[in-house]
């Protein structure tokens, strides 16, 4: 791509690793969803949220209804433990078209066991992207109570837990971490006393609760409160503590709804259907560093940013509290905590529903086209340096003797050619005169030397002055010459230019010394060397 052309401004970024496991790489490129063609789409989606291009979620596909091992399993029943007072017993397997597309439904009517947590027998790993898929009963419900709950957590710093309820009307709350309580108190492992300042112990607690950090470690079980400000444990602290703390009441950061403009109408979406229709699929990503992507197919689409990770358009960050992270587990790495390692438990809280778990692949080899850009004139090639090769100069300015290390001239050059080179950064370049004489591979000399400061061993390029005259008119294909050479002076995929600079294309046929071919049409009219 051009440099300096503000009509080619395309960003692209690949997704923050995310540590996801039998994933390679990154899957998601990201675009300012301005220059990608969608009817060039091979195997892959944009997002309607981010504008983003991912390789095709595997549900999405054909092969999602003909295969139910490796990449495309479901989760059953008995991937499941039961909380008491339900058991396996209570759940069913219903396959939907094919044997292994497993719904796990609850098959008692007593609502303790419908609604008893559901816990996933194997821990997921950090940002593991998730498919979920239910179906509701109860067809014309549209409250905003929860139909299903999702949880993820995590023993050691349980402040990355993690829970999304999807409502009855479609739409989805957003928890993270715990309600944080009044004021700030101090712990010691020495000891089992906790000390508070300007907390309420005597109002917010009862004696048997647990008390937590601002990170979700335990700190411990509350013995006796003596007063609002002070109380003791039944054993000393686990960890010598000062700030925030709670008791483990979820913290809702953010609610979505399906009525909501949260993303682009105007760009590629996934089909949008009713809630209440028979089957709803939702797609859970962590990505970008910080942020949960959640797609679905009944209209609720959203991308929800965690304020206490950090994330920078180049690398994100860790999470802010790094240093108690590193403290408390020694498996600590860089990579953002989005959703947690550990845990993973499905609730419904009212009434029955039919539910499907998979973890979610995408497919690997996809591809996409951008818009076709048009410009006044046709953007200019990236220079091509000779490679390997640099050059020297006997005099600040106006040299008139041409040094090289690992040159080629005599082979590379020719006389007339015109010599331009590269600073030592970046990829402007400026011209250094045109070649009068060759005397061997490492020394020429020049004529019309332009050079004017002191450089050495620059890589360089040339361009090469072609006999007779070429004519042309916008739209051609095909370049007329007069008095030219095209069969033994062009090869194919050189870059052909104007003696004034202007790019005319790059050489597609040799059709004879009159004439040839180049790749896009030309964009302007002109008779010149």
């Amino acid at each position: 791509m051009p440099l300096g052309y503000e009509e080619c401004d395309i960003h692209v970024y690949l997704d923050y690793p995310q540590e996801r496991q039998s994933r390679s790489g990154s899957f998601v490129w990201c675009t300012d969803g301005t220059q990608v063609d969608a009817g060039s789409l091979t195997d892959c989606i944009i997002d309607p949220v981010t504008l983003s291009v991912f390789g095709k979620p595997l549900p999405m596909t054909s092969e999602w209804m003909t295969n139910i091992v490796g990449a495309y399993y479901r989760f059953q029943k008995t991937d499941f433990v039961y909380t008491a007072p339900a058991s396996v017993t209570d759940f069913l397997n219903q396959d939907y078209k094919i044997t292994g597309n497993t719904y796990i439904i609850a098959r008692t009517e007593d609502p303790t066991k419908q609604s008893s947590k559901i816990f996933l027998n194997t821990n997921l790993v950090r940002n593991e992207p998730l498919f979920f898929s239910f179906s509701k009963l109860d067809k014309k419900s549209s409250s905003k109570d929860p139909i299903v709950k999702l949880f993820w957590s995590n023993s050691v710093n349980t402040d990355k837990d993690i829970q999304l309820h999807f409502t009855q009307d479609g739409g989805c709350d957003v928890y993270r971490g715990y309600k944080p309580l009044f004021g700030t108190i101090t712990t010691s492992t020495a000891s089992t006393n906790v000390t508070g300042v300007n907390t309420k112990f005597m109002t917010q607690f009862a004696n048997g609760d647990l008390i937590f950090s601002v990170y979700g470690q335990l700190l411990g079980q509350i013995s006796t409160r003596t007063s609002d400000t002070q109380l003791t444990l039944v054993a000393n602290a686990s960890k010598n503590y000062t700030g925030i703390y709670n008791k483990k009441q979820p913290l809702k950061v953010q609610s979505y709804s399906r009525t909501e403009s949260n993303y682009s109408g105007g760009r590629p979406t996934l089909v949008t259907a009713n809630p209440n229709d028979q089957y709803n699929d939702v797609y859970i990503i962590p990505c970008r560093g910080n942020q949960l992507l959640v797609l679905t197919s009944f209209g609720l689409n959203f991308c929800h940013s965690f304020s206490d990770l950090d994330s920078t358009f180049i690398f994100p960050d860790p999470p802010r509290n790094i240093n108690d992270y590193i403290a408390a587990d020694a498996n600590y790495t860089r990579v953002p905590i989005i959703t947690p390692e550990g845990q993973f438990a499905i609730q419904i809280p009212d009434g029955k529903i039919a539910f499907q778990l998979a973890k979610l692949f995408f497919k690997a080899n996809w591809s996409v086209q951008s818009q076709e850009i048009t410009t006044a004139t046709v953007p200019p090639q990236l220079v091509q340096f000779l490679s390997n090769q640099t050059i020297s100069f006997n005099n600040w300015v106006n040299p008139t003797t041409v040094t090289g290390t690992s040159t080629t001239f005599l082979s590379d050059l020719q006389n007339d050619d015109v010599l331009f080179a590269k600073l030592d950064s970046g990829f402007a370049t400026f011209l250094v005169g045109s070649v009068n004489n060759i005397v061997n591979d490492t020394e020429l000399t020049l004529d019309n030397p332009v050079l004017y400061q002191a450089t050495t061993g620059l890589p360089f390029t040339r361009n090469r002055k072609l006999a007779g005259t070429i004519s042309f008119t916008v739209g051609d294909n095909i370049i007329d010459g007069v008095g030219t050479a095209f069969l033994s002076e062009l090869e194919l995929l050189d870059k052909i230019y104007l003696s004034d600079g202007r790019y005319i294309g790059q050489v597609d046929a040799k059709l004879s010394n009159s004439q040839f071919t180049i790749a896009s049409p030309v964009t302007f009219t002109s008779v010149a060397t």
